[in-house]
């Protein structure tokens, strides 16, 4: 779908979470590629200061068979350094959230 030709779809919409909510921003991804997605963390680890291969596989898992969640987390996540209130980011995988058959 077009969202620019839809109505309203670039209408801001206030948050206005529950008292002591926190607000969450939810996107459905599709992973085509998990070996770039495993080579863009790599990278940001080894920017980042990370020197060990063993530690790479042990945040993100191996190049060939990714941790998919947590190389979105840590996209997502700050840059080191930054000082800015940011929150902590998780990832739930679909399968972590589908109901049982």
């Amino acid at each position: 779908m077009n969202m620019a030709h839809h109505p309203g779809a670039w209408q801001a919409r206030p948050l206005d979470p529950a008292p002591g909510d926190d607000p969450a921003l939810c996107l459905q991804l599709v992973v085509t590629h998990p070996g770039l997605l495993w080579r863009r963390a790599a990278a940001q680890l080894l920017a980042s200061g990370c020197r060990d291969e063993e530690d790479l596989v042990e945040l993100i898992g191996p190049r060939d068979d990714p941790q998919i969640d947590e190389c979105i987390a840590l996209l997502l996540a700050p840059p080191p350094g930054d000082t800015t209130d940011w929150q902590p980011v998780s990832v739930i995988t679909a399968e972590a959230t589908a109901p049982a058959r």
